[in-house]
């Protein structure tokens, strides 16, 4: 800066410069800019390459899966049970084939204590690995986790974020929220009927809670259903029922079901459920007989009595019996040892000069082989013209 006002003041004064000089301040103020001009690039080589500085912040967010779905947090005695969906797709909507787990957070006050819009301060609670097969989407089914350090009077939220391979973390949902408090007493007396494809459950009415209080707040019940392989997930209702009844047809048949029912308390928009019922198993075996065979006709030929009837092509058909008797006298016979599968068959032991009747029935593929009752019997004398 000295110098700088030095030379100012010779030029305002009109003091001659020597050559030299001036020469000297050109080179010196070409160095200079080179210098600058230098610094301007490593810098920037700096800045590309990190130098132990953060990178820039508007390159792109590491890639990560889209939100849980269907989180739900439901209460029962001693625990919180979450449920949820893994997510399927990353956040750019491509598919997720990498998932590595899931995070889950909580926070927690008292019901004295409790804000609704207040800030929360949620803490890390669990890290659920992710053990389903690398490389392809995750399963469409639910996932759970029992947080079991509850206590009365409080009120939990939970949030949960799915991560991938590498550890990045996609958003998260809405939390959910328990108001955590004394579970209803289970429902007493469960029993189960069926009509047909129909299973009808009933039980007692609960009216008191788990610690020996009455109950006011008795919200319905929720009836859940599964297979031998499985746990209870979502209950089949998607509102508590408010009676002690519930209709339900299982989805297929020659299968074994089991049932529970809970009792629903509901504390603000929480749900609390009691222990499951005594389960009920079902053998759900299909025990309705198709439609008997139709247009049956006997024609004598010199090798036997050929029988013929129309066809059957309904859903879970399996094959015919044939049966005949001596008409007028005695119970029906079966002929065939096998199931037939074809409309036609020859009764290449009947007797010439005989009267026969004949009927033929229909079996289903169930693993009860339900037989239908006898289509129209047909009467024969067994004689060639």
């Amino acid at each position: 800066m000295e110098r700088m006002h030095t030379e100012a003041g010779a030029a305002r004064t009109g003091t001659a410069q020597r050559p030299g000089a001036i020469l000297a301040r050109v080179i010196t103020g070409g160095m200079a800019a080179r210098a600058v001009l230098f610094c301007c690039l490593a810098c920037g080589l700096c800045a590309a390459s990190g130098c132990g500085r953060k990178g820039d912040p508007f390159l792109g967010v590491p890639l990560g899966p889209s939100k849980v779905r269907q989180l739900t947090a439901v209460g029962r005695p001693a625990e919180i049970v979450l449920s949820w969906q893994a997510p399927r797709d990353n956040t750019d909507d491509s598919d997720l084939l990498d998932l590595g787990g899931f995070r889950i957070y909580r926070a927690q006050s008292s019901f004295a204590d409790y804000c609704r819009s207040c800030p929360r301060r949620y803490e890390l609670l669990f890290d659920y690995e992710y053990r389903g097969p690398s490389g392809q989407k995750p399963e469409r089914r639910m996932y759970q986790y029992r947080d079991s350090a509850v206590a009365p009077g409080t009120v939990y939220e939970y949030r949960l974020q799915a991560y991938n391979a590498a550890g990045a973390a996609g958003p998260a949902p809405e939390p959910v929220a328990v108001h955590y408090d004394a579970a209803p007493r289970p429902p007493q007396d469960v029993a189960l009927e069926r009509s047909g494809r129909l299973i009808v459950l009933g039980w007692q009415k609960v009216s008191g809670l788990a610690d020996g209080r009455a109950a006011e707040d008795i919200a319905g019940y929720n009836v859940y259903r599964r297979l031998d392989t499985e746990e209870y997930a979502a209950p089949l209702n998607a509102a508590p029922v408010a009676e002690p009844r519930f209709e339900d047809i299982p989805p297929a048949y020659d299968t074994v079901y089991y049932y529970s029912v809970r009792a629903v308390r509901r504390i603000e928009q929480s749900v609390l459920e009691s222990d499951g019922a005594p389960e009920i198993r079902l053998a759900y075996l299909d025990m309705t007989p198709p439609e008997p065979p139709r247009f049956l006709t006997a024609i004598a030929q010199p090798e036997g009595v050929l029988l013929k009837w129309m066809a059957k092509s309904e859903k879970g058909f399996a094959g015919y019996h044939v049966y005949r008797r001596t008409a007028g006298a005695g119970q029906f016979k079966r002929l065939n040892a096998g199931l037939l599968t074809e409309n036609s068959w020859v009764d290449t032991t009947a007797v010439r000069r005989q009267r026969y009747e004949y009927a033929v029935s229909a079996v289903d593929d169930s693993k009860s082989a339900n037989e239908s009752a006898f289509g129209e019997t047909v009467y024969i004398h067994y004689v060639l013209d």
